[in-house]
């Protein structure tokens, strides 16, 4: 079973977050795209640095996503794939028509905000290196593609607690170079990890 295949059966397993339970009836306010390159080589995942100017979770770093518009609405495909892949282009410059969309992880609500948030899983249809990025300044300060492996390394994860509003949450960080990438964000790439790792298991 190659990359692609794993993660296609990945997101059809019922694995949800260990940094938050599901909530009955929640439905989807925003939306992000975790977009993957080269899945038969060497994948690699786009992330971004918010601009530091923006009112919530600036300087933090993310999948290019944002909140869902109404004309969202008025197409065939879900409106949060519409935003994900909407925002997409806008933060960045990756044109909607070169993402093939293999599914999505369940809804993640972002403490601060509450804001429901639906992450949509993409694959570029071109290797990333002839792809080039127009990051969009007033949104995003860096946009750039690590590879899923330094992901899998255990030198670059650890696991901390943190409380929020009497309750005790796992925050998950990941250290790839000189990226520090936590909350909702890492908690997306835990839990895609873990369920890839249980598709393997069962080849």
């Amino acid at each position: 079973m190659d990359f692609q295949e794993k993660l296609k059966k990945a997101l059809q397993l019922d694995i949800h977050y260990d940094t938050f339970q599901p909530f009955s009836g929640a439905q989807p306010t925003a939306a992000v795209l975790i977009l993957f390159s080269d899945l038969s080589k060497t994948p690699h995942l786009l992330v971004t640095r918010r601009s530091t100017r923006l009112k919530s979770h600036h300087g933090q770093y993310a999948f290019p996503g944002g909140k869902i518009d109404a004309e969202d609405h008025h197409h065939a495909s879900p409106a949060s794939q519409v935003a994900a892949k909407r925002e997409t282009h806008e933060e960045v410059g990756v044109p909607p028509e070169t993402i093939q969309i293999l599914g999505s992880l369940p809804l993640i609500p972002t403490l601060s905000t509450r804001t429901w948030v639906e992450p949509w899983i993409g694959h570029l249809g071109q290797s990333h290196h002839t792809m080039p990025l127009e990051v969009n300044q007033d949104e995003v300060d860096w946009a750039g593609w690590l590879s899923w492996q330094s992901f899998l390394l255990l030198d670059n994860y650890r696991k901390e607690r943190f409380h929020w509003k009497k309750k005790t949450f796992p925050n998950h960080i990941y250290q790839v170079q000189d990226h520090t990438i936590w909350g909702a964000t890492a908690a997306m790439i835990h839990l895609l990890k873990k369920r890839i790792e249980q598709a393997s298991l069962t080849e």
